[in-house]
């Protein structure tokens, strides 16, 4: 592990306990086994959705992105921490937790989701029932 990793750590513990967890050449940053922050190139970043990412933008942080093996450049929900945080220990904990709960309400909404593909009625039907209609009304015809 990193100095850099080990410092966010003890900056961190005191306000939420964390563990870090080596990934992809970073580190999630996890409290409860979630993960609500990353750290990538001595960065750490924050989850953030659409109601949270104004306050990094506000602050001129920008998202972490990364470029994929055919050359596209993928921007993630995760924004960068404000450095100013970093001596601001009650202002850092407030991020830290919002943070925390964008990640909790994603998995929600998740959850959500898959229970919504999953009720009765939401399938679609598969392409075996709609050969097996295809050649029902084949037959249809040539019989009559």
């Amino acid at each position: 592990m990193s100095d850099f990793v080990s410092y966010i750590l003890d900056t961190i513990n005191p306000h939420i306990p964390v563990q870090a967890r080596s990934m992809f050449g970073g580190y999630g940053i996890y409290h409860n086994d979630l993960m609500f922050a990353i750290i990538v190139k001595n960065t750490l970043y924050l989850k953030a959705d659409n109601e949270t990412k104004h306050n990094f933008e506000n602050e001129n942080c920008s998202p972490f992105s990364y470029e994929t093996k055919n050359g596209k450049r993928t921007i993630m929900s995760y924004y960068r921490l404000p450095e100013r945080l970093f001596e601001d220990a009650e202002e850092c904990k407030v991020w830290l937790l919002r943070s925390y709960q964008v990640a909790r309400n994603t998995i929600k909404d998740k959850r959500i989701s898959k229970k919504k593909k999953t009720m009765p009625g939401t399938k679609k039907p598969s392409k075996k029932t709609n050969s097996k209609k295809k050649n029902l009304s084949k037959k249809r015809t040539n019989k009559e």
